[in-house]
């Protein structure tokens, strides 16, 4: 569970002291503004590894930390300034600016001094939280001391064992490479040895043969070449000890050494290789909406070490072979000894290399043929070892999953130069200021691809492909094959296909397992784990989560049999998510859940955010909460029948005097995008107070759209109209404009996607047509305001007005009103129809 849902999770009088602590703690303090901005992904960042100034590492973490502080922030303002219907959003946008600004002028020259403040505010607040939740479990309810005990010492994490062990296998190297010095020393004293010595028996040599052809004597000749050979001997002795020591003794030490360090970097490499897996299935995890894993700093400061050792062994290995290898020509199994050892330490280099080539930001999932989409790939070793030197070009592919179960070689030699994807090469780069070694594609188009892949069973959308990029990285006179293959991505021709897509790229997202063939997945899911998915699948969306009652309404649409606690123990497959229809309905779970999710973050988003949408409960339970309200009293709930739709339920007295519940037919995303749902909720006057007791317009007012519009002066321009909503048959009805039915079926044949019980044919809300004769149409440009010359135009084609003053005429003497909202005359007899 991240920090925001540990202390939205506490009672509002917690939250309420946490925040009274933060700001006793760091008065004034920019850097907590910030924080509390961007808590979501600031909780997960490395602060600590980036607050020392006199560790390079740190200062280049620090600097690549701030500047993507400064985007989170300019990322939240450009989000507030797209939703002009968010009144208090525009107004946090000036705040925003101020606080990144003042950043970027406090800490571009101590980007450390900026981390370590953000370090202090986190692991700060994560005291407090922790304290004030050991304090509700134990009963303790009492107020917290003031501050934190901030000195408790922290067991090591994995990336701190790791350096520990990257320490040790240094020290490793360096005792090994003194062992090499003197190796090599000894090795050019034995051949200097070995020179003289030479020469001191060629010597001897001539020596006996002189003794032999002299006139001495037998006996004499007999004893002076015994004694020259003694000498030989001598001489052959203390250079084959010499040998003995050098070959044997010392190389064998050297090979032991380099054997052990071998193990130990195989160990360190296999541990970084499980912190690599992680970042990835948290990558993974975050494209449907789970938090986002940090940054790859830290993962590079311990990759790039590790891959230097990596690369001395390997040339440790080779120098080893190449001084002992003519001496060891008549022992195969030294030489097969040395040639494993050297095999051995490039394999796990080649492998290490491998791993260390990630994708730093996925294409999107679901790719569209013909759409553009942008990839980023990175590699870990940074600007070590001179990779960059010779910029490799990377190459991107698109393949079925079945081949990414084949031989990594075979694979390779079956796709190379047959890309379907326009733009798919492209050279990596290498940046000395982020010390990053990347490549960014940024006009990847896929122009098609091909019906393999997949199970026979399976529908397009079901079909799971990757991106594959491939390069070779050159270092030294050797070359290692690269290869990274993408997420599981479903390709489509149409957008309306993005649903079935979206439900199997989540399933795989959410419950995809470690170590798994690619791509296969569980068939079925417990509920629990399947509810948790759909919750951060929607706050990817919509940011402020499901509630557990919501969830378990949810649940009901897969389990109508089944009480809240049984729901726990049920099992939801494949099928019964995005296959089966549920019961008495013509869609699947999956496309009902799917629609609502989009309709909220297309045209209710500040709205739900700010938690004023009740949403997933039934007709009934709404009713069972208004029941006892006072008049006016509504609430927000989601459509079970209509897709993506949304509907009013709110208290209303009956003809009789008695107290009822209303429910307006659902307003669905092209209702919203023409007019705004707050917008919509203000015409109602009949709504007062939204539930349970909070005025309507204090609850919604910050969302209403502000009127910009001018009214022109001229009496001959034309006047701007405006939209509004109404209910059929009920007073206090901002709009009594209602198109009569008759001209309805007389201009049927200009409607579109009009049925019986349709949005567009309701008779509980209906959009002010004033007579355009577009069959209950709503019209726009667009999607934004109403353009008035349009709609006049549109009335002269349709209805054969002899113009502008002509159809206003005629409008004012059926009242039917395209005045000002002030303006407009009370229900009557006249007027509704």
């Amino acid at each position: 569970m991240g920090l925001l849902d540990e202390i939205q999770k506490l009672p509002l009088d917690c939250q309420a002291e946490i925040m009274t602590s933060l700001q006793n703690h760091f008065p004034d303090s920019i850097e907590l503004e910030a924080y509390t901005y961007l808590l979501v992904w600031a909780e997960i960042q490395p602060w600590d590894l980036a607050k020392d100034v006199d560790i390079p590492e740190h200062v280049a973490l620090a600097e690549r930390l701030l500047a993507i502080t400064i985007e989170q922030l300019q990322g939240l303002e450009k989000q507030f300034q797209e939703s002009p219907g968010n009144f208090q959003g525009m107004m946090t946008v000036p705040k925003i600016k101020e606080i990144y600004t003042k950043l970027q002028v406090t800490h571009r020259s101590e980007p450390t001094k900026f981390c370590k403040a953000f370090g202090a505010i986190d692991y700060y607040l994560k005291a407090v939280v922790k304290q004030f939740i050991n304090r509700l479990l134990n009963g303790d309810s009492s107020t917290m001391d003031q501050g934190c005990d901030m000195d408790t010492e922290q067991a090591p994490d994995n990336f701190t064992l790791i350096q520990r062990e990257l320490h040790q296998a240094d020290v490793q190297y360096q005792e090994n490479n003194k062992i090499m010095k003197t190796i090599e020393q000894a090795k050019e004293q034995f051949t200097i040895l070995f020179e003289e010595k030479k020469t001191e028996m060629d010597l001897l040599e001539l020596q006996k043969q002189e003794v032999m052809e002299s006139s001495m004597s037998e006996k004499d000749k007999e004893k002076n070449v015994l004694e020259l050979s003694q000498k030989t001997l001598a001489l052959q002795t203390e250079l084959s000890n010499k040998g003995r020591q050098l070959t044997v003794e010392m190389r064998l030490n050297m090979v032991q050494n380099l054997d052990k360090h071998l193990h130990h970097l195989y160990k360190i490499s296999a541990s970084l290789g499980v912190e690599i897996d992680q970042w990835k299935e948290k990558q993974q995890k975050a494209l449907s909406g789970w938090p986002q894993p940090q940054v790859l700093e830290p993962l590079q400061n311990l990759c790039e070490p590790l891959a230097e050792l990596l690369w001395r062994l390997y040339q440790h290995c080779k120098k080893v072979d190449e001084m002992f290898k003519p001496a060891l020509q008549k022992s195969q199994e030294e030489l097969n000894r040395m040639q494993n050892l050297i095999k051995s330490s490039k394999t796990l280099l080649s492998i290490f290399l491998n791993k260390c080539f990630v994708i730093e930001k996925h294409a999107p999932q679901i790719l569209k043929i013909g759409t553009k989409f942008c990839a980023t790939l990175r590699h870990l070793i940074g600007g070590k070892l001179n990779a960059h030197v010779h910029p490799p070009e990377v190459e991107c592919f698109i393949v079925p999953e079945k081949f990414l179960q084949k031989n990594k070689d075979k694979i390779v030699r079956s796709i190379l130069g047959k890309s379907t994807i326009l733009n798919y090469k492209k050279a990596m780069e290498y940046s000395q200021r982020y010390n990053s070694f990347s490549v960014e594609f940024k006009n990847l188009n896929l122009t098609k691809t091909d019906r393999e892949g997949g199970k026979k069973d399976e529908t397009v959308c079901e079909k799971k492909r990757s991106l594959l990029f491939y390069t070779e990285l050159t270092i030294g006179q050797d070359r290692f094959p690269l290869l990274a293959t993408s997420f599981p991505c479903v390709v489509t021709v149409h957008g309306n296909q993005s649903p079935d897509a979206e439900a199997t790229i989540l399933w795989d997202n959410a419950f995809a397992e470690k170590g798994r063939v690619p791509f296969v997945v569980p068939d079925s899911m417990p509920w629990p784990e399947v509810a948790n998915a759909i919750n951060h699948r929607w706050m990817l969306s919509n940011e402020r989560g499901l509630s557990d009652e919501q969830l378990a309404y949810i649940g009901s649409k897969l389990f109508p049999d089944k009480s809240r606690s049984e729901m726990s123990n049920c099992v939801v497959s494949r099928y019964m998510l995005n296959k089966g229809n549920m019961t008495n309905k013509n869609f699947t779970f999956w496309k009902w859940f799917y629609e609502i999710m989009s309709a909220v973050k297309k045209t209710m988003h500040e709205e739900w955010k700010h938690g004023l949408i009740q949403g997933f409960l039934s007709k009934q339970q709404a009713q069972d909460m208004l029941i006892n309200s006072e008049f006016g009293t509504f609430l927000l709930r989601f459509s079970d029948n209509e897709l993506g739709g949304v509907s009013v339920a709110y208290t209303a007295q009956a003809e009789n005097g008695e107290k009822q519940v209303w429910n307006l037919a659902p307003w669905t995303t092209h209702h919203l995008q023409v007019r705004h749902l707050s917008d919509r909720l203000k015409d109602l006057e009949s709504l007062l107070i939204l539930y349970p007791n909070e005025p309507k317009d204090t609850a919604f007012g910050r969302h209403y759209t502000v009127d910009k519009t001018q009214v022109p002066s001229d009496p001959l321009e034309y006047r701007p109209t405006q939209l509004a909503t109404k209910v059929i048959g009920a007073d206090g009805s901002c709009t009594p404009v209602q198109q009569p039915r008759v001209q309805m079926d007389l201009m049927s044949q200009y409607s579109a996607d009009t049925y019986p019980g349709s949005p567009a044919d309701s008779l509980a809300s209906q959009m002010l047509d004033a007579d355009f004769g577009i069959g209950g149409e709503e019209i726009v440009e667009s999607f934004g305001e109403v353009d008035a010359a349009m709609m006049i135009s549109g009335v002269n084609n349709l209805m054969g007005f002899g113009g502008p003053q002509d159809f206003m005429n005629n409008i004012f003497e059926n009242q039917c009103s395209i005045a000002p909202l002030s303006d407009v005359p009370s229900p009557g007899p006249n007027n509704s129809n």
